[in-house]
């Protein structure tokens, strides 16, 4: 099983504290409460991609920052909460670096 055929991975998504906010605003534009929190979700939004399964993608453009650039626009799946140490663990199998 592959990261992307993680059962539910937009519902997980969705449930990660530090992911939900972005998404209900790229999603229906409702900022959170607070100035400060407001102004960091709009400007965090900008690298944020939803695909038509309601997968959610922060896009790296390298473009931006050096405009003169070669390197390709990168597409992140933001990893839940919930799945993050099992993500690392993975890396860390393939890699055949030795656990912690």
């Amino acid at each position: 099983m592959t990261f992307t055929t993680v059962p539910d991975l937009p519902r997980l998504q969705r449930a990660s504290p530090d992911l939900a906010a972005i998404i209900e605003y790229v999603l229906t534009g409702k900022s959170p409460d607070g100035a400060h929190s407001a102004e960091v979700i709009q400007k965090d939004a900008v690298d944020c991609y939803i695909d038509k399964d309601g997968l959610r993608y922060h896009v790296q453009d390298s473009r931006r920052r050096y405009p003169n650039s070669v390197i390709p626009i990168i597409m992140q799946i933001a990893v839940p909460d919930s799945l993050r140490t099992q993500v690392l663990d993975g890396f860390r199998e393939k890699l055949d670096h030795f656990r912690l």
